[in-house]
Order: structure tokens, then sequence, then C-alpha cells
């Protein structure tokens, strides 16, 4: 089955991209908790990394979730995987081009409607 092969890899770049996306939120995370909490203006640049990390952990456990499924070819997972790789898009330019690797085996692996017999 080469439609597998493809959703297979679909599904490990997206796991691969979910485990960058929530390293990347503990480093900043951890770099943002050793400044000076008395800086001018921090407890406006606190309220908007949380409004990141509220945004970008969710996703990255929904990615980790999805890719996995993916990897296992359900059919659930067309609909929350481009959504997901959509959100990549903004993370010019890793971010956009690992979206484009996805989409791009997404649309290999997937035929209309494909049956188990």
């Amino acid at each position: 089955m080469k439609n597998d092969r493809y959703l297979y890899k679909a599904g490990r770049i997206l796991i691969v991209m979910a485990w960058f996306n929530l390293a990347l939120a503990v480093v900043i995370g951890a770099l943002w908790y050793n400044l000076d909490s008395n800086m001018p203006g921090s407890e406006i640049m606190t309220n908007q990394y949380m409004l990141v990390l509220s945004i970008s952990i969710p996703a990255s456990i929904l990615s980790l979730v999805v890719g996995k499924a993916l990897k296992h070819n359900k059919t659930w997972t067309k609909i929350p995987a481009l959504l997901l790789t959509l959100l990549a898009f903004v993370s010019v330019p890793v971010g956009t081009i690992i979206a484009i690797f996805i989409i791009y085996y997404l649309y290999k692996g997937w035929s209309e409607f494909e049956l188990p017999n």
C-alpha cells in the first residue's frame, strides 16, 4: 500500500514538529522565568507569552495524537492534520517548509473515500 507509506511519513513529520514545538515552548518558558520581573512592561510580555503558551502547548499535544493516529492510517485524521498543518505556516520559515512537506504527503497519501475491504 503506497498510500499508507505517505500517511506514515506525514504522521512522523507531524510528531517531530510537535516535539520541537513543545521543546521550544519549554526553553522559552525557562528563559522567560529567569528574566527579572521588575523590568518595565514585563506584565504585558508575560500576558503575551501566556497567550502563546495556551495555544502552542495544546496544539502540540493534539499534533502528537493526530500524528500517531495518522501513522496508523486512521480515517478521522484528515481534517485535524490539515488544520494543524495550517497552524505551522505561521512559523516562518521552518514551519512553512515542514507544513509544505506534510501537505504534500497528505495529498499523495489520501485517495477519495478509500474503504477497507
